[in-house]
Protein backbone atom coordinates (compact mmCIF):
# COMPACT_ATOMS: atom_id res chain seq x y z
CA UNK A 1 0.00 0.00 0.00
CA UNK A 2 1.14 3.78 -0.48
CA UNK A 3 0.06 6.93 0.34
CA UNK A 4 0.03 10.27 -1.50
CA UNK A 5 2.48 12.87 -0.01
CA UNK A 6 0.86 14.79 2.68
CA UNK A 7 -2.31 12.83 1.89
CA UNK A 8 -2.73 14.83 -1.49
CA UNK A 9 -4.84 13.43 -4.41
CA UNK A 10 -2.55 11.12 -6.51
CA UNK A 11 -5.58 9.72 -8.23
CA UNK A 12 -7.78 12.79 -8.84
CA UNK A 13 -8.82 11.93 -12.62
CA UNK A 14 -9.82 8.90 -13.67
CA UNK A 15 -6.62 9.28 -16.13
CA UNK A 16 -4.48 8.87 -13.53
CA UNK A 17 -5.92 5.62 -11.80
CA UNK A 18 -5.75 3.96 -15.64
CA UNK A 19 -2.19 5.46 -15.84
CA UNK A 20 -1.44 3.33 -12.51
CA UNK A 21 -3.57 0.22 -13.26
CA UNK A 22 -1.92 -0.10 -16.53
CA UNK A 23 1.53 -0.17 -15.27
CA UNK A 24 0.78 -2.77 -12.21
CA UNK A 25 -0.83 -4.83 -15.18
CA UNK A 26 2.13 -5.19 -17.66
CA UNK A 27 4.59 -5.29 -14.83
CA UNK A 28 2.48 -8.26 -13.56
CA UNK A 29 2.64 -9.97 -16.79
CA UNK A 30 5.92 -9.61 -17.87
CA UNK A 31 7.15 -10.80 -13.74
CA UNK A 32 4.50 -13.34 -13.75
CA UNK A 33 3.19 -12.13 -10.53
CA UNK A 34 -0.56 -12.96 -9.46
CA UNK A 35 -2.63 -9.81 -8.80
CA UNK A 36 -5.75 -10.93 -6.74
CA UNK A 37 -7.09 -7.59 -5.59
CA UNK A 38 -6.58 -3.79 -5.43
CA UNK A 39 -8.20 -1.09 -4.35
CA UNK A 40 -7.48 2.65 -5.27
CA UNK A 41 -8.31 5.80 -3.62
CA UNK A 42 -8.11 9.16 -4.15
CA UNK A 43 -4.98 9.45 -2.17
CA UNK A 44 -3.22 5.86 -1.43
CA UNK A 45 -3.61 2.06 -2.57
CA UNK A 46 -4.01 -0.95 -1.79
CA UNK A 47 -2.54 -4.05 -3.63
CA UNK A 48 -2.78 -7.86 -3.05
CA UNK A 49 -0.09 -9.84 -4.96
CA UNK A 50 2.22 -12.21 -5.13
CA UNK A 51 5.12 -11.68 -6.48
CA UNK A 52 6.74 -15.83 -6.01
CA UNK A 53 10.41 -15.10 -5.32
CA UNK A 54 11.17 -12.02 -6.36
CA UNK A 55 11.49 -9.20 -4.34
CA UNK A 56 8.69 -6.97 -4.00
CA UNK A 57 10.30 -3.48 -4.45
CA UNK A 58 11.96 -4.58 -7.64
CA UNK A 59 8.83 -4.80 -9.31
CA UNK A 60 6.91 -1.89 -7.61
CA UNK A 61 9.48 0.61 -7.26
CA UNK A 62 9.58 0.91 -11.45
CA UNK A 63 5.96 1.78 -11.64
CA UNK A 64 5.80 4.03 -9.26
CA UNK A 65 8.85 6.23 -10.42
CA UNK A 66 7.28 5.82 -13.83
CA UNK A 67 3.65 6.88 -12.58
CA UNK A 68 5.13 9.97 -10.68
CA UNK A 69 7.37 10.92 -13.62
CA UNK A 70 4.21 10.77 -15.96
CA UNK A 71 1.98 12.50 -13.27
CA UNK A 72 4.34 15.06 -12.59
CA UNK A 73 4.19 16.12 -16.30
CA UNK A 74 0.51 15.79 -17.12
CA UNK A 75 -0.16 18.06 -14.19
CA UNK A 76 3.08 20.64 -14.87
CA UNK A 77 4.27 20.11 -11.68
CA UNK A 78 8.09 18.42 -10.15
CA UNK A 79 8.68 16.66 -7.13
CA UNK A 80 7.76 13.71 -4.81
CA UNK A 81 4.13 11.93 -5.64
CA UNK A 82 4.12 9.66 -3.02
CA UNK A 83 4.84 10.14 0.60
CA UNK A 84 8.05 7.07 1.87
CA UNK A 85 7.93 4.00 0.57
CA UNK A 86 5.39 1.78 -0.13
CA UNK A 87 4.35 -0.54 3.05
CA UNK A 88 4.33 -3.98 1.98
CA UNK A 89 2.86 -6.88 4.32
CA UNK A 90 3.08 -10.62 4.42
CA UNK A 91 0.00 -12.27 3.68
CA UNK A 92 0.76 -16.18 3.86
CA UNK A 93 -3.12 -17.51 5.10
CA UNK A 94 -4.69 -14.94 2.87
CA UNK A 95 -2.53 -15.76 -0.33
CA UNK A 96 -2.96 -19.50 0.43
CA UNK A 97 -6.99 -19.02 0.67
CA UNK A 98 -7.02 -16.67 -2.78
CA UNK A 99 -4.90 -19.64 -4.86
CA UNK A 100 -6.95 -22.29 -3.37
CA UNK A 101 -10.36 -20.46 -3.81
Amino acid sequence: MGRGLECRNIFAEKEDKIDFLSRIGSSLKQSESLRYEWAIMSNHYHLLINVGHQALYKLLSPILTEYATNCNRRKNRSGYVFQNRFTSILCDEVCEYFTLG
